[in-house]
């Protein structure tokens, strides 16, 4: 008989199991948890100190949109913040007189100094533009009688007024008053050069603290042919600087 083929066997070892080679995986996993945590709450607290400008600025950088809208997008929010300030400074032929008035209240109001010297300084507005007197009233001189040596209270005035102009960029002229008592000084020397000299005081002092002489457009001595109060030449109300801030 033919020898019968014989049947060919498989067999299948089975692979041999690995222990303590998986033990370590849960740390891996932790780990990369923890890191991911970490820099979430440090995005959060980058966003809780940044500014309404930073974050326009990282709105924009996202957002899916074209560069002209996302700078258009970044300065809305910009005059949004600085109206919400108080300043409209990117569009100065509007409310120019809210702003100055409000600003002006603000510094007398928030500085305890100047706080009794709110009537010294009045803001109204001309065809010319904003008007700022700042005048000697209630017995509070804003200049030296006689002189035009600003009291220490004139020059923190100029002071702060120096702030806000700063920030208006505007272009200004400087004037300077006398009341209607005759000036009796050297030979040549009267309430016209009195005043004249007045305004060339409060335009240096404006310089010194900050304003740019390109922004001054004249420094006139009215005399006394501008009084406040036109039935009390003599009040000492009409002893003033003012500063015109012209409208574009």
């Amino acid at each position: 008989m033919p020898d019968e083929k014989q049947p060919i066997i498989i067999k299948k070892k089975k692979g041999e199991e690995v222990h303590g080679g998986s033990h370590g995986a849960w740390k891996v996993a932790y780990a990369d948890f923890m890191t991911a945590m970490m820099a979430f709450f440090l995005l959060m607290w980058l966003l809780s100190i940044a500014s309404d400008e930073q974050k326009a600025g990282i709105a924009s950088y996202f957002a899916p949109v074209d560069n002209v809208v996302k700078l258009d997008a970044t300065n809305s929010i910009l005059q949004q913040q600085q109206k919400k300030e108080g300043w409209d400074i990117l569009n100065l032929n509007r409310a120019t007189y809210d702003i100055v008035k409000e600003q002006v209240n603000k510094i007398l109001d928030e500085d305890n100094d100047l706080a009794e010297f709110k009537d010294n300084i009045m803001v109204e507005k001309t065809p010319e533009g904003i008007l700022i007197n700042i005048t000697g009233k209630n017995n509070k001189e804003i200049f030296e009688k006689g002189t035009s040596v600003l009291t220490p209270t004139g020059s923190k005035l100029i002071k702060y007024l120096a702030n806000l102009l700063q920030k208006l960029n505007a272009k200004m002229k400087i004037y300077g008053h006398t009341d209607s008592t005759p000036f009796w000084g050297k030979t040549g020397f009267g309430n016209w050069e009195l005043s004249a000299n007045r305004a060339n005081t409060v335009r240096r002092l404006l310089g010194t603290f900050g304003v740019p002489d390109d922004n001054f457009n004249g420094v006139i001595g009215m005399s006394d042919k501008k009084p406040l109060i036109k039935e009390k030449p003599l009040d000492p109300v009409n002893r003033r600087a003012a500063i015109l801030i012209e409208e574009k």
